[in-house]
């Protein structure tokens, strides 16, 4: 049985996530996370997807993403199959990285939104993860989250 689409239209929020496969690190040190971090801003660039608030783990990541068009898939193929490549490559490795293919939450409530991203900051700083771009405070996420979510529809 074919998996099923994801859900994407322009303007959409998500929770993106994914694990190490058999829960193994997918950051072995920080070279990893900053090629990670660079491969995100540069796919940032080339698809316009948002970045709000992210977290790297040792086995998983966390994002808070926004697409200001129905992108999701296109970012997530072209930053991600270039991260395990590189992994892979530079720690003569083969295979896949991850258990499988990475999970997206739409996001609907402002709550969750905020939410996330106070949690990923507070995450973030204890386990000393790169900065890349977010806001960390409720604020600047209930501002951008009202603007860009259309509550009727």
């Amino acid at each position: 049985m074919p998996r099923a689409h994801r859900i994407q239209y322009p303007g959409a929020w998500y929770h993106v996530m994914n694990r190490g496969a058999a829960r193994r690190p997918i950051y072995l040190d920080p070279v990893d996370r900053f090629r990670f971090l660079d491969l995100v801003d540069e796919g940032v660039g080339r698809f316009g997807v948002e970045i709000h608030a992210y977290c790297l783990m040792g086995n998983h990541f966390h994002l808070l993403a926004r697409t200001p068009e129905p992108n999701l898939d296109l970012f997530m193929q072209w930053f991600f199959s270039r991260y395990v490549r590189s992994f892979n490559s530079r720690h003569s490795l083969d295979g896949p990285l991850c258990r499988g293919r990475y999970k997206a939450i739409v996001v609907e409530s402002e709550e969750y939104a905020v939410t996330l991203a106070r949690t990923s900051t507070a995450t973030r700083s204890r386990s000393g993860s790169p900065i890349l771009r977010t806001h960390s405070d409720g604020q600047a996420i209930r501002h951008t989250f009202n603007q860009s979510f259309d509550r009727n529809g």
